[in-house]
């Protein structure tokens, strides 16, 4: 008797959470299961396994890329200035802008209790580890160490007894509701080193604050690291990013480099490369190439007395207010009802298809 495919189809994606949405790479494979039913029909059921890899990092097309928006724009280069410029001013303000503010319950002026100013302050900015875990080697090119936690102790180790030096390690807080080996060796600096002051991700000290306050700033790839560029700040680079290329961060390539430039009297380097950056990541012209028949540009919206950057497509029933309104019932409301929406099966029996 002839077989009767039942097609079944699988999807196992493995990605890193905010960055999934970038390029995606899917491999696939074919498996076969045969049963005989009651009625003696012979059932073959394939399944189609799908897993799809996540490549975000080409920083050398990504550096062409931010070149050829802002050489390609129709834009005066004063507009494009001005444009670029906005993206700093309103993160540092608090506002959403490409991804959701971080600093919001942070006090502004806020420093820690010991910051003593006439230490040379170093501030170090990390990254979500977990959130960068997936993408592979071509990430780990660009790294100076092993891991944050491996190249901050080792930035500790070389400058223990160095008492004109204080570091401060200022969490991510999108780490704040993690509890995993990862935060909790960051947290448990403090008691290992006496030259270091970690602030916890929650922790109500603004982070531009400390960035205004700092000799210079380290990072490990966020945002923090071109905008210290842009605010006059020497920044020193030890990760993959999207702006490695741009000229606006100090790249150390040994432990002794990176000590030099932490004792040297760096200066803030020039500011264009965070500029274009910037105009890169709003553009909407050149880069997502202008729809002729959708509006795709990016706009300022105010919307229960908080200012919220958005797509001008983003409608519901043609409005923009309802758009909002209906997704922010679902992530802030309707996630607190149902709280496993999204958990991944512990198992996944395929013995009953």
């Amino acid at each position: 008797m002839p077989a009767t495919f039942l097609p079944v189809f699988i999807g196992i994606i493995t990605g890193n959470k905010r960055y999934t949405h970038k390029h995606i790479l899917p491999s696939a494979s074919f498996h076969q299961q045969t049963k005989i039913a009651n009625n003696g029909l012979v059932i073959s059921t394939r399944i189609l396994l799908i897993n799809i890899r996540v490549h975000i990092l080409d920083i050398n097309n990504k550096t062409k890329k931010v070149y050829d928006t802002w050489n390609q724009s129709s834009l005066s280069e004063k507009e494009k200035i001005k444009i670029g410029s906005h993206f700093y001013e309103w993160k540092k303000g608090g506002d959403c802008v490409i991804d959701k503010s971080y600093v919001k319950k942070q006090q502004i002026g806020l420093l820690p209790q010991k910051w003593d100013s006439q230490k040379r302050n170093i501030v170090i900015f990390n990254s979500s580890d977990d959130e960068l875990a997936a993408i592979g080697a071509d990430y780990d090119s660009y790294s100076l160490f092993k891991s944050q936690y491996v190249g901050i102790c080792s930035i500790l180790e070389h400058f223990i007894g160095e008492r004109n030096f204080c570091f401060y390690l200022r969490m991510h807080p999108n780490l704040s509701q993690l509890d995993n080996p990862f935060v909790n060796d960051l947290l448990e600096l403090a008691d290992k080193f006496d030259n270091i002051i970690v602030i916890a991700p929650a922790e109500k000290i603004s982070s531009y604050s400390l960035m205004n306050a700092a000799d210079k700033v380290i990072s490990f790839g966020s945002t923090m690291g071109v905008e210290a560029n842009y605010w006059g700040k020497p920044s020193i680079l030890l990760s993959a990013s999207e702006y490695y290329n741009l000229g606006v961060c100090y790249l150390p390539s040994s432990i002794e480099e990176l000590c030099e430039m932490i004792k040297a009297d760096l200066q803030p380097l020039a500011k264009e490369g965070a500029l274009k950056y910037a105009f890169y990541l709003l553009d909407r012209e050149v880069r997502c190439h202008r729809a002729n028949f959708v509006d795709i540009s990016f706009i300022k919206r105010n919307m229960l007395f908080k200012t919220i950057y958005t797509f001008s497509y983003d409608k519901l029933l043609y409005s923009s207010f309802l758009a909002r309104l209906e997704s922010l019932l679902y992530r802030k409301l309707f996630s607190k009802f149902i709280p496993d929406k999204n958990k991944f099966p512990e198992q996944i029996v395929l013995d009953n298809i």
